[in-house]
């Protein structure tokens, strides 16, 4: 556990400067499903439990960088944990501010896109406690964002990911999540 809370505050420190200020946190949670084979044996688990951390920083007007980190729980908040880093690009259709704000000379606008729907594909880490393993691979993402406050969007994101791991083992995430996003 000692290894998550490192990793956040490390994490926190790096993104703690003024670039900060451009881009979007996220803190989601929601359900997975995992189906493992490892030497001809296979396993799944399914539950509530997967939170995640996100930041997502603008590159272009309709792609994000998201860098984040991901919390796997098997009894939603207890039992074998997983855990591991999320990186990659997010495609906005529509551009990838779902609000904005814009201040000019004591005139404030902000323009708002109610549903805003996005793709991504990323790489992903999972490390898992109880067989001691780290896997890694590509995943795919869809979801929206929809505007709710001044700075906060709900977002839901659906996640596959095709994970490979030592000894010819192999795992596929699937991940149905729901959070909030500030926006900077």
């Amino acid at each position: 556990m000692f290894k998550v809370w490192y990793f956040f505050l490390i994490f926190c420190l790096c993104f703690s400067s003024t670039t900060i200020l451009a881009g979007k946190m996220g803190l989601l949670a929601g359900g997975f499903t995992i189906n493992a084979v490892v030497r001809s044996q296979a396993s799944s688990i399914s539950n509530f439990g997967i939170y995640r951390f996100n930041y997502f920083q603008e590159v272009i007007p309709q792609i994000d960088l998201m860098a984040g980190y991901t919390l796997i729980m098997e009894d939603s908040v207890s039992g074998d944990l997983g855990f591991g880093i999320d990186i990659g690009p997010y495609f906005y259709p529509y551009g990838s501010r779902t609000s904005q704000h814009i201040n000019i000379n004591n005139i404030s606008l902000q323009t708002v896109r109610e549903w805003n729907p996005f793709l991504a594909i990323h790489f992903h880490q999972r490390q898992f406690q109880s067989i001691s393993s780290n896997y890694a691979g590509f995943g795919a993402s869809g979801g929206i964002e929809r505007a709710w406050k001044k700075n906060l969007l709900v977002i839901g994101e659906l996640t596959y990911i095709n994970l490979s791991g030592p000894s010819d083992s192999s795992a596929v995430e699937l991940d149905m999540t729901l959070g909030v996003v500030y926006v900077f």
